[in-house]
């Protein structure tokens, strides 16, 4: 019972921590308008109940969807064994699973994403914890991270189930078609650019109304979904504008023309982090 009623309050205590963060903030925005623009101290408090409330019975229903641990037995026997369970493990290990003939054991030393992890704005400090980071720091150097102590960067690697799509700032970007076309060239067979299109169109659900019409670029029945964020900051408008100003095109970077400026692209569904483990892993967890 006490750890429910702790959970609870942390759940609380987080939920008030955000709506203050956000009350805070203040630009012409309609949505900020809307949301928080003659509001009483009352109506705000009933919105963060509700708001709490619905976090927990949706974080109830998360929980019920988590890739259950398997105790082994001797004498088991699988036909692959796949070590790692992040971001390419997730998706390699759902696809074999398509097979119903075949057996596949995943292995991973972290432990489930939690709800918490798949809230956009939680990502700043999910690097901080070391039950889900691997905490890597590089080697110190005299030509790289010359700012940082030791000449040494911190290098987050995700130790959970999902790998480090559960702590990324879920930016979708393919890179530029240049360096595939390069890399092929150099004698990697099969990575040029129009190679790999077809892998990245069909990983994705493109979920930006403006770009699902172009086909030859986007995905629109694959397992992550993509989109821009809910809503833009007066910020990113602004950046937008001058790149305008400064005669650059607004552009899908990640379709025909990668030169320019636009909002990003996120691997984000109905406001929530689409990490490989929600988008490949629990769709299988019952196969």
């Amino acid at each position: 019972m006490m750890r429910k009623v702790t959970y609870f309050l942390r759940v609380l205590t987080l939920s008030a921590i955000i709506g203050l963060l956000q009350s805070q903030r203040q630009s012409p925005s309609n949505w900020y308008r809307r949301l928080y623009d003659n509001n009483t101290s009352g109506s705000k408090l009933i919105d963060l109940s509700i708001g709490t409330l619905n976090f927990l019975k949706q974080n109830q229903r998360f929980r019920s969807q988590k890739v259950l641990h398997l105790t082994l037995q001797d004498g088991d026997t699988f036909d692959f064994i796949v070590i790692g369970a992040g971001t390419a493990g997730a998706a390699i290990s759902a696809r074999l699973s398509e097979n119903p003939h075949i057996k596949i054991l995943l292995i991973e030393a972290g432990s489930n994403d939690s709800f918490f992890t798949n809230i956009p704005m939680m990502a700043p400090i999910l690097s901080l914890n070391n039950k889900i980071n691997w905490k890597y720091k590089t080697k110190p150097s005299n030509k790289y991270c010359l700012g940082m102590n030791d000449n040494s960067c911190a290098w987050s690697a995700g130790k959970v189930i999902g790998g480090s799509s559960v702590l990324n700032f879920m930016i979708a970007t393919r890179g530029g078609a240049e360096d595939y076309d390069r890399w092929a060239e150099m004698g990697n067979e099969g990575w040029a650019y129009n190679d790999v299109l077809k892998y990245f169109k069909k990983l994705e659900t493109i979920d930006i109304p403006e770009l699902k019409s172009d086909i030859l670029y986007h995905g629109t029945d694959g397992p992550v979904h993509i989109t821009h964020p809910s809503f833009h900051t007066p910020l990113a408008e602004a950046f937008l504008e001058a790149g305008k100003e400064l005669g650059y095109p607004l552009v899908d970077y990640n379709g025909k023309n990668e030169i320019g400026f636009s909002y990003l692209q996120t691997t984000i569904m109905n406001g929530t982090r689409m990490s490989s483990n929600r988008a490949y892993l629990k769709p299988a967890r019952d196969r």
